[in-house]
């Protein structure tokens, strides 16, 4: 695979009539880079795929001779493994990832993916703007706008139901579980949302599907929560008490 890549940037440098020089001054590297690229001694950095691929006139794939496996593996050890995500390797990934969704096979991965990659970038922000947001209090400590980016970026408490209520997630997870009644893991996650919320009545009637579906230890245990969630402290520690005998 490596002597392939050499050999075939070379051959698309010469197609296109450009010296060595003049594809490093492209990518702000110098000659000797493209050379130990072209003599398999080195390869290029993921970071350089996206801007090769564009200067040269062909996609990543063929560009780089990897499969569509080898890929989405490196993407998302990319996600789980780099703290920082830098914007070529982040556009390399979601314009790879975006090509794949027409590809029956891969498309519920290449989705995953997606979805992790850009919570990835929005990890990145957030960390970005806590870091704003204390040196602006630092600048002006008694500015409520400065408090709250603070408290926004860091996911801090506001007791405010209209701005932390999860109705949109509920929503989602109510349908969700009229097309899969069969999948209880979902009921699980509408639990916590509905009790999150104090709409307890709901979570009673959702417990009770769970229960139809997967009788275990999640029913005293969501039983227990609904139970602290109105106020019934006791029956709550009686309930979980119950599930250690």
């Amino acid at each position: 695979m490596n002597i392939e890549l050499g050999k075939k940037i070379r051959w698309l440098r010469l197609q296109k009539g450009m010296t060595q020089e003049e594809l490093a001054a492209k990518l702000n590297l110098s000659s000797q880079a493209v050379s130990k690229w072209e003599n398999r001694v080195t390869l290029p950095d993921i970071q350089f795929l996206p801007q090769l691929s564009v200067i040269l006139g062909v996609t990543i794939d063929e560009l780089f001779a990897l499969t569509d496996d080898t890929h989405l593996e490196r993407i998302e050890n990319m996600i789980h493994q780099e703290h920082v995500i830098s914007e070529d390797n982040f556009h390399y990934a979601e314009q790879f990832l975006k090509g794949k969704l027409d590809d029956e096979e891969r498309k519920s991965y290449s989705l995953t993916l997606l979805a992790e990659l850009h919570m990835h970038r929005s990890d990145e922000h957030r960390e970005y703007a806590v870091h704003y947001a204390k040196d602006a209090i630092g600048q002006v400590p008694h500015s409520k706008r400065n408090h709250n980016a603070l408290r926004d970026a860091e996911k801090g408490v506001l007791f405010d139901w209209n701005y932390s209520n999860h109705h949109k997630l509920i929503a989602y997870y109510v349908n969700f579980v009229q097309n899969h009644p069969d999948y209880w893991p979902a009921y699980v996650w509408l639990l916590n949302y509905l009790i999150a919320d104090g709409r307890c009545t709901e979570a009673k009637e959702i417990l009770e599907k769970l229960n139809q579906i997967h009788a275990s230890y999640l029913y005293p245990l969501y039983d227990g929560l609904i139970c602290k969630e109105e106020g019934n402290h006791a029956q709550a520690l009686l309930l979980w008490e119950q599930m250690t005998n």
